[in-house]
């Protein structure tokens, strides 16, 4: 969040003295161009200032050495303005340089943010398959071995065996199901985001004690996909943290537009944290600190207001189509 705030801040300080080094550029084209127009003049008045001085009277030769003396002050004030631009030029040139080093820096520092976010997520995913899909094809390999031992000498246990293992393997098809779900929604493209949300809140209610009751109030056709995917995720993120840390009976989200802002509420009744607590690094707040992730990434803020009463999370996203 911080390195997206600052790269904001950056991107306008950078613009604003592009900006006035193409007007000091633009000036200094300009004054030099009125330069040498008046040192063009200079050396016409004086040709006619010595023609002046043979067949002229003194009356006209004064006159035409005032004019001579004004062009040359004038000479000297752009000359002098000319320099005081060009000073000013290389200032604004030094600090383009210096921001330019900066701004590579936070990309760098952003790209390695992302990075760490794809890292997490591939350590949580190697996490969930060898706690559960591995270890349980595991277990089903010593029940196979188990039940071949009996196929002869006690088929009917055999084939409960058999029948167990069939229940156990279905179980885990439907769990790698649901980490490719997690990993891509399928029906995202066919089905669009509210329909994708709506199948997902009412998945989790039946596979939970949990209600959810949600309001939905923007025009998801006007966002970019890769947006509605990143808000998807974030929603997915904060119920499945709800549902196994808060001990609550409800989750209410909110997502509605106001002025420039898409605002997400999701609330729950469960028994809350301490703010201390999101200082460590302890397992249970790793989806917390994706969280913030993924929504930093849009540009956004994201506030938690813990309560003994529950949890708030309120999110605003700068509106972009």
């Amino acid at each position: 969040m911080k390195n997206r705030n600052e790269k904001s801040s950056i991107e306008t300080i950078y613009a604003n003295y592009l900006k006035e080094k193409r007007e000091l550029e633009y000036l200094i084209s300009h004054c030099m161009e009125e330069y040498e127009e008046l040192k063009n003049h200079i050396i016409y008045e004086k040709n006619s200032y010595n023609e002046l001085r043979i067949f002229s009277p003194r009356q006209n030769m004064r006159s035409e050495e005032e004019i001579i003396k004004e062009s040359k002050e004038k000479c000297n004030e752009l000359s002098e303005k000319i320099n005081s631009y060009k000073r000013k030029l290389m200032e604004i040139e030094d600090n383009i340089r210096v921001i330019e080093q900066v701004k590579e820096k936070i990309d760098i520092q952003s790209g390695i943010e992302v990075l760490s976010m794809n890292e997490n997520d591939r350590k949580r995913i190697a996490r969930d398959l060898h706690d559960s899909t591995i270890q349980n094809l595991v277990y089903l390999i010593h029940k196979v071995e188990f039940a071949s031992k009996f196929i002869e000498q006690d088929p009917i246990r055999a084939k409960l065996e058999l029948s167990t293992i069939t229940k156990n393997l279905k179980d885990i098809i439907q769990d790698v199901r649901e980490l490719v779900y997690d990993l891509h929604p399928m029906n995202f493209e066919d089905l669009g985001f509210e329909s994708t949300l709506t199948n997902f809140f009412d998945n989790l209610s039946h596979a939970s004690d949990i209600e959810i009751f949600y309001e939905i109030n923007m025009q998801c056709d006007q966002y970019d996909e890769i947006i509605l995917i990143t808000l998807f995720r974030i929603i997915q993120e904060c119920c499945c943290n709800a549902i196994k840390h808060s001990k609550g009976k409800n989750i209410h989200v909110v997502m509605k537009e106001e002025k420039n802002v898409l605002l997400l509420i999701i609330q729950d009744d469960g028994t809350g944290f301490l703010e201390a607590d999101l200082s460590d690094e302890k397992e249970k707040h790793f989806g917390l600190k994706i969280l913030k992730e993924r929504v930093s990434f849009l540009s956004g803020t994201c506030l938690l207001d813990s309560t003994k009463n529950g949890v708030t999370v309120r999110i605003e996203i700068p509106i972009i189509r």
